[in-house]
């Protein structure tokens, strides 16, 4: 076994604590990067669902909360479809199928 001199001990144990700071901070922005990332595509899924809603509500009347709630958890591409499809709903029922329908879609997925 080889012999480690107090020298060289020392010189291990700053490499490790300086490794460990590099990690941490790379670590640190990588998170602050996602959560960023995460929050973006949050903010334009909450947008989408309001402006939703909002033309739902003008089209075809107030909404149950279930499907209020529904609708909350579409994601962003569901939710630009329901934008482009509601433009041809004319009652509630044709709001149902078609959330009926990405209950189908998504497990089939």
């Amino acid at each position: 076994m080889a012999y480690v001199t107090s020298f060289e001990r020392l010189g291990i144990k700053k490499g490790l604590e300086e490794g460990l700071k590099e990690g941490l901070e790379k670590g640190r922005e990588e998170g602050i990067k996602e959560g960023i990332k995460e929050g973006i595509k949050e903010g334009q899924q909450s947008g989408a669902a309001e402006i939703v809603l909002r033309q739902l509500k003008r089209k075809i009347g107030q909404l149950p909360p279930e499907i209020e709630r529904q609708i909350g958890t579409l994601t962003l591409a569901q939710l630009e479809d329901l934008g482009d499809h509601l433009l041809s709903f004319s009652i509630l029922a044709d709001l149902e199928v078609w959330l009926q329908l990405q209950k189908g879609d998504s497990l089939d997925s």
